[in-house]
Parts: structure tokens; C-alpha cells; sequence
């Protein structure tokens, strides 16, 4: 928690504003990787609070201005953010290209091992990337300079463990202290006796623990999904749900959006039909806004959320990751809906699609950097609701206006530990 929420972000950042001590045998105008200095930095620090708006709600504390907040109690969570979801995208062609790869190298290994489940070979990927960072670390920015040798804190030694101990114990969502930090404001929140609270906050623990170990015993635990959905809502099977408002008056599909189901159909099942380019043939469909995912994440619509774009506090909900058997992509939701299809009623979304990413962008960036662009109402496929795989944020990328690169909730692994499930804000 404390290593890459806290330590390594630090230490990058000092390097990158110059704000680094410089011992009085180097010379800071050398120093080609501060970038982030007078009206950059500033100017950087409104961008990133202005990225609180495409920040979904599940992605708990959205950074503040770092410009303006850095020494004022700046959260792990709100460095994990900035650091590991927004710079590598805001530093692109900022930063000197040997020090982003460098970045990039970090950011990748770290993601890796932030997953909730991690394979070997991505192990084995995260090591290589971690190991050559912390090498080129040495030699881009230390060069071999005694008087430089504070620039290399022992956190960033540290950072080659992560991949093992990950293989070794499993990963780090069991070793991050993420779980007890949350256990400790729980239990600190219930305290009801300010003149004794030390033994209250005992008593306390010591009720929880019994109450968990009576769960445990019965085979009692927490709600299942399926039965806190709420009045309205459909279950759609394998944790994914429709979710309330539901239009109450039939939507009539366009052309394109016809188009879109008849591809879907025609590729779901064997010798349909195609009706899309028909003129006369008319589809109705009651829209549902919300959909539950199996992350605990709520994905919302362009149909709704576009019906609050004024509002300040919106944070955008709708951008998702859709995996199917051949591809991965990223789009906008317009709507979701209910179909009965040959005798079947199928749950299905209507997305936007985002272009291809640049692939030698993503190459460059060792895989962290997916530059796309998304049209709203443009480029229409329908897909199941089972094939969102999660919500995402899409960041505006300045360099290419009307593109925007991708930031994912690091497999949702610090949500779950901290509770930052969307609450079902505006609805």
C-alpha cells in the first residue's frame, strides 16, 4: 500500500517538479527530467482535478488538484490514481521519451501485481519491467554521481520483491495493509465513549470478531447479490443485473441502431435474417439505465447521464471494457435493453464502439498507454450485458484532441478492500 501509493510516487514526482534536494556539486539545470515546474505544474494540477468527471464513481477518491494538495494529506488512493491511471497519458511528449518508457515500465509492473488474479507469465512480465526500471532508474537519473545518491530511496529496491512475494504468498491484496487500514476507520467510527476509548474500541473488535466467527460456524454471511437488487430490478444471471430507471414508454430504434442488433443477431445465431437496412421494419425497446457487474461496479448510460451533463458532481459511469471471444474494446453505453429473440429474452447493451488503439503507442508504452477515440451515437454495436467486463474511465489525451486513453480500476482489487462500490449516485 504504502510502497506504491505512497513512497515511489513521492519520490518520482520530487524528481519530476524538481523540488528533489540538489546537493551543491550537481547543478539542477541539468536535470532534463523537470518538467513539471512553475506554470506546467500548475497548469497540470488543474488537469488532473478536472479528470474527476470521467472518474466512474466505483474508483473511490478521485485525486485533487496535486498542484495545490500535494502536501495536504494527498491519499494513497488519490497518488494509485494519478500516478498509475492519469501520467502516463499527461506526460506523453512532456517528458523527455527515455524517461517515459522508464515510467511506463513502472506503471505497467505495478498493474500487473495490483491484480486480483495474476498468471505466471504476467509475473515473470511485471519482474523484467520492475528489474529494468530500477536499472535504468540508476543510470538516468543518478548517472553515477555521488552527489546523487539520495535520489535512490530504498523503495526503489523494494520494488523487484513484488513480483516474487506476489508468487510466493499470493497477491497483494493479502499483504497491502488496504484491509486493516478500512478495519481501523470502521471500528474508530463506532467509538461512543470518547472518555474511555481504548477500551471501547476493544470491546468493539472483540464483538466483531465474535459475530464473524458465528457467520463463519452457521454458514451465515453477507446478502447474496441476487437478493439485495432491489424492487424492479432483473437478475440476468452470473452477478449481472438491470438495474432501475426503466423507460416507461417503448423507444423506437434508428436505422443505425437497427443495423447494430441485425449484426448481433447474425453473428449470435445461424440463418437470421438481416433487418437493419429495412425502412419499414420497426423496433421497440423499453431502455433501462443501470446495469450491476459481477465487480460490484455500476455501468450507466449516455441516455441518462446526458440528461445531467451540467452537473458539476457528475462522474462519468458509462465508459465500460466489453471482452468477447476474439477481441477486447472499449466504448460508450447508450442504453441498455431486453429483447426476446427466437423464444429468448436477452439482456443487451447498445455501445458505442472506440476505435482501434495505436498500436505503436501501446508497443511504446509497454502495453499501459490504449489511445482510442469514441463518438457518441457513432460506430453502434450491440452486445450481452455478460460481455461488459467493467466500467472504465476514458481521459481526454491532449495530444490527439478527440481521443482519449484508457484507465482501468487496477482489477477492481482496491474497491472491493476499501468498499468504494458505487452507491448509486444521481439515481
Amino acid at each position: 500500500m504504502h510502497l506504491t501509493g505512497l513512497l515511489v510516487p513521492q519520490l518520482i514526482i520530487e524528481l519530476f517538479t524538481g523540488t528533489m534536494t540538489c546537493h551543491a556539486q550537481d547543478d539542477i539545470s541539468t536535470w532534463d527530467w523537470a518538467v513539471l515546474t512553475g506554470p506546467v505544474w500548475t497548469e497540470h494540477g488543474e488537469e488532473v482535478e478536472r479528470f474527476r468527471q470521467y472518474l466512474p464513481g466505483s474508483f473511490d477518491r478521485p485525486p485533487r488538484n496535486i498542484a495545490k494538495k500535494i502536501n495536504s494529506g494527498y491519499k494513497a488512493r488519490e497518488f494509485l490514481s494519478y500516478f498509475f491511471g492519469y501520467l502516463p497519458g499527461m506526460l506523453y511528449n512532456v517528458l523527455p521519451a527515455k524517461y517515459w518508457q522508464n515510467l511506463c515500465k513502472l506503471v505497467r509492473g505495478v498493474r500487473i501485481v495490483l491484480q486480483r488474479s495474476v498468471t505466471p507469465a504476467e509475473l515473470e512480465e511485471a519482474f523484467q519491467l520492475l528489474a529494468s526500471f530500477v536499472y535504468e532508474f540508476e543510470v538516468l537519473y543518478v548517472q553515477r554521481k555521488a552527489c546523487r545518491i539520495h535520489f535512490v530511496h530504498q523503495s526503489i529496491h523494494n520494488l523487484v520483491h513484488l513480483p516474487p512475494d506476489t508468487q510466493r504468498v499470493g497477491p497483494m491484496k493479502n499483504l497491502a495493509q488496504w484491509t486493516i487500514e478500512r478495519a481501523i476507520g470502521d471500528l474508530g467510527a463506532e467509538i461512543k465513549q470518547p472518555s474511555n476509548p481504548y477500551k471501547n474500541l476493544s470491546e468493539r473488535g472483540l464483538r466483531r470478531a465474535q459475530v464473524n466467527s458465528l457467520m463463519a460456524m452457521t454458514g451465515l454471511g453477507p446478502q447474496q447479490k441476487s437478493s439485495r437488487l432491489g424492487s424492479g430490478a432483473v437478475d440476468a444471471g452470473e452477478d449481472y443485473a438491470l438495474l432501475h430507471p426503466q423507460e416507461k414508454k417503448a423507444y423506437t430504434m434508428g436505422s443505425s441502431e437497427r443495423t447494430a442488433l441485425s449484426q448481433y443477431c447474425e453473428k449470435t445465431f445461424e440463418n437470421f435474417s438481416s433487418f437493419g437496412d429495412n425502412p419499414d421494419r420497426v423496433v421497440k425497446v423499453y431502455r433501462w439505465a443501470r446495469v450491476l457487474l459481477p465487480t460490484d461496479q455500476i455501468g450507466r448510460t449516455f441516455w441518462k447521464e446526458s440528461q445531467r451533463a451540467s452537473s458539476e458532481s457528475l462522474r462519468c459511469a458509462r465508459m465500460v471494457k466489453v471482452e468477447t471471444q476474439d477481441r477486447t474494446s472499449f466504448g460508450e453505453v447508450m442504453y441498455y435493453f431486453q429483447l426476446t429473440i427466437r423464444g429468448v429474452e436477452r439482456n443487451l447493451a447498445m455501445i458505442s464502439m472506440g476505435s482501434d488503439p495505436d498500436e505503436e503507442l501501446w508497443k511504446l508504452s509497454f502495453n499501459v498507454l490504449w489511445v482510442t477515440k469514441v463518438t457518441t451515437g457513432q460506430n453502434l454495436a450491440v452486445c450481452d450485458i455478460k460481455d461488459i467486463a467493467s466500467v472504465v474511465a476514458l481521459l481526454p489525451f491532449k495530444e490527439r484532441p478527440g481521443f482519449s486513453y484508457v484507465f482501468e480500476e487496477f482489477g477492481c482489487d482496491v474497491s472491493h478492500l476499501g468498499s468504494a462500490l458505487d452507491d448509486g449516485e444521481g439515481e
